[in-house]
Parts: structure tokens; C-alpha cells; sequence
């Protein structure tokens, strides 16, 4: 086992679900600042190879030592830089999840090694921890190094050492770069690289989105590798900029399968039949959001709530039914359906559960006490910003 840091994203249930299902996490352990420390199976390299399709973690470090009394903080983190200094000029930074004068910590580090004859340069511009922008432009990882000192309580610290940090540019780029339809709801690239883990897409298999739309989620489907990546919609135009956008984002280095067609959710598919016959030794993953309802910006009163769930209810019981067909036995979809926040509670699809049941799926949740509390009462993941009335239910799902 191999241990590590993670920077945990905004939405810190759906986070750590995704450490849980992608990097097979276990002994997690939440600390203060939106970290967490965990354990994996997967070695330093795979971690870095695998970073670039996680979307809930902000950054991975790994873990130089644990349990660190603080009495010992400053030489055992010296120790850690000393240890990887070359015969190169070496660049590193400090973070920390509580406010620490880590420039000073810095530049008591640097005098004593250019002291011992080693070329050293400090990135931290103040006592902040870098910004990823910042991280990418000094690169670390490769030409330079972010050192962490994380409080973990009882007079203790973690120190690690970053090895994969999120892109900020490549997620602007891939949203920049897509065509665009100003009336098409955005699906965020970050929660769809999540749903993809949470549905344990693996690479060499098929990929379905039956809502499309602008192909958020099966661009992201193309960081895998040898996919075969389907998308369809009912608007025909939206797939015709699907498949644009899927034939400009694709690496040509990692070749994919790409089929799209025009398609009622809601109906039967012959051409999704006759895909799954010509590819019959690829298992599909299902991972989409469908419409969520009209914009509410502001809440008159609870009738709104209801004329939403009218237009959005024959939607999602229509589809639920239908992909039952779609998918085969042990097959997995994560699905996202709207849910309304009113007076400090949510409203949520009726007859979801039982809906499911008959239907032939199973309900996957995660058994795990950091994640009690942030399932709903139907074994759901919420996931709507704090200045937003509509949010989305997440389903995991597993047919049977």
C-alpha cells in the first residue's frame, strides 16, 4: 500500500466517493482545510497516469512521513528536501492547511542549504499555498518541488510531497474549445469526469451518453483509452456538435470508436441495437443528465417547485424505464436528475426508489462513516452550489 494527501474539491462528499471508487481509498482520514489522507493500492506513477480523468481533487501528495510530533516538523521536512536535491538548481514550495509564516520556514530552510553549498529557490510569494496556475507554471513535479505540512491534530503533522495537481487550463480548454448552444444547460467538466468514476468506467470499454447535449461528458470519455464513446440526443443538431466536438477533442495518439445518432431516451434504439452487436465483447457504462427544469433564479412560492416536477417527472420515470432495456446484466449508469432547495430543504423526483426496483436496478451506495451523513434518505448524492435553487440528485446505479 502506498500512502497519500489529497486537496479535496468544493463538493467533498462526491470527492471522496470518487477516491473510494477510482483510486480504491481506504483508511481515509479527513483533516482540517479540506484534506484527506488515504491509502491505495495504486504506486506513485499510476496515481499521476490516472490524475488527468479525476475531477473531484484538487491536487495528490505523497505521504514522506505521518504522525510527525510538531517539535520535529521543520527538520523532518528538511530532511524530505535534502533527500531529493540534485545537482540542479532546486525550486520548491510550502503549503499548509492552517496559516503557518511559510516564507520564513522557506528561507530558514534555503540559508541553511546554500549554506551546505546547494543552489536553492524559494516559489512561495507569501505565506499561501501556490495556485494551480502557479504549480503548472513552475511545473512542479517534474522541475520543482511543493512540499506539505498538514496538521492532523494532537501535536502531529503529515509532510508530503505534490505529485499530480488538477489543470485548470485543460479543463478552460476543453469548455472553450467545444461548440457552443447558450439554451443548452452546461454540465460542469469536473462533476462529469466524477459521475464517470462514480459509474467505475474503465478504459477499453463503451461509454453511453443518451442526453448529449454538447458532449460534456463523453469528451471526457476520451481520456480513457481504446473507447468506444456513443452519444445521442433528440436534437439533431446537438449531436451533429456533439460528434464535431468529439472528432477536435480526440488524441489521435489514443484512437477511439465514435458513434452518434439522433434519439428519444424515452423510445427503443435500433442504432444503439445494432452498435451493441457490432461491438458485443464491450461492456457499457451509462453516465447523463437530462433536463433539470427551467432556471428558477428566485422562489416565489412552492408552485413553482410543482411546475417544474410536472415538466421533469414524465422525463425521468420515461428514461428510468427505458435504460432498464438499454443496459445488461451487472451493467452500471450514474445517472443525474433535478432536485429543488426551498426554505432550508430539498424536493426531489416522487417514486424514484420504487421506480428503480421494478425496473431491475440496484442502488449502490458507499459504505463509509466520512460518507453517513451526505447520502439522502433514497441513497442519493446531492450535488448544487450554494447560490443556485436547482441541484442535482446522483444516482449510482447497477442493473440486476
Amino acid at each position: 500500500m502506498s500512502y497519500y494527501i489529497s486537496h479535496l474539491g468544493h463538493n467533498q462528499a462526491l470527492s471522496i466517493a470518487e477516491l473510494y471508487k477510482a483510486l480504491k481509498a481506504t483508511d481515509m482520514v479527513i483533516h482540517h482545510g479540506g484534506y484527506l489522507s488515504f491509502s491505495s493500492i495504486y504506486s506513485r506513477s499510476e496515481i499521476q497516469a490516472k490524475f488527468s480523468t479525476l475531477g473531484g481533487q484538487r491536487l495528490i501528495a505523497e505521504i514522506y512521513k505521518d504522525h510527525v510530533p510538531s517539535g520535529d516538523q521543520d527538520a523532518t521536512l528538511l530532511a524530505a528536501i535534502d533527500s531529493t536535491i540534485g545537482e540542479n538548481k532546486y525550486q520548491f514550495a510550502l503549503s499548509s492547511n492552517r496559516h503557518m509564516e511559510l516564507q520564513n520556514i522557506a528561507m530558514n530552510f534555503k540559508k541553511q542549504l546554500v549554506k551546505e553549498g546547494k543552489s536553492i529557490r524559494i516559489i512561495n510569494k507569501n505565506n499561501s499555498p501556490i495556485s494551480p496556475a502557479l504549480a503548472k507554471k513552475e511545473r512542479i513535479g517534474t522541475k520543482a518541488f511543493e512540499w506539505h505540512i498538514i496538521e492532523r491534530g494532537n501535536d502531529q503533522c503529515i509532510i508530503a510531497e505534490t505529485i499530480a495537481f488538477q489543470d485548470i487550463d485543460g479543463y478552460s480548454d476543453r469548455d472553450m474549445g467545444k461548440s457552443r448552444d447558450m439554451n443548452v444547460g452546461m454540465l460542469p467538466p469536473k462533476l462529469s469526469q466524477m459521475l464517470l468514476n462514480l459509474a467505475e468506467l474503465k478504459s477499453h470499454q463503451a461509454f453511453y451518453d443518451p442526453f448529449c447535449g454538447l458532449g460534456t461528458l463523453p469528451i471526457e470519455a476520451l481520456r480513457y483509452e481504446d473507447m468506444l464513446v456513443i452519444a445521442s440526443d433528440i436534437e439533431e443538431d446537438l449531436v451533429a456538435k456533439t460528434k464535431s466536438n468529439l472528432e477536435q477533442m480526440q488524441d489521435h495518439r489514443n484512437p477511439h470508436h465514435i458513434e452518434t445518432f439522433t434519439r428519444n431516451a424515452l423510445q427503443p434504439s435500433h442504432h444503439l441495437a445494432d452498435i451493441r452487436k457490432r461491438y458485443l465483447n464491450r461492456s457499457m457504462t451509462v453516465a447523463t443528465e437530462w433536463y433539470l427544469g427551467p432556471i428558477i433564479r428566485k422562489y416565489s412560492n412552492y408552485s413553482v417547485i410543482e411546475d417544474a416536477l410536472d415538466e421533469t417527472t414524465p422525463i425521468t420515470h420515461g428514461f428510468i424505464k427505458q435504460l432498464a432495456k438499454d443496459l445488461q446484466k451487472w451493467e452500471r449508469a450514474c445517472i443525474c436528475m433535478p432536485c429543488w432547495f426551498y426554505t432550508e430543504k430539498y424536493t426531489y423526483i416522487p417514486q424514484i426508489v420504487s421506480l428503480l426496483s421494478a425496473s431491475g436496478f440496484a442502488i449502490e451506495r458507499i459504505e463509509h462513516p466520512l460518507l453517513d451523513r451526505s447520502y439522502t434518505a433514497r441513497w442519493s448524492l446531492i450535488y448544487r452550489r450554494e447560490t443556485q435553487n436547482v441541484g442535482r440528485e446522483i444516482f449510482v446505479l447497477v442493473k440486476s
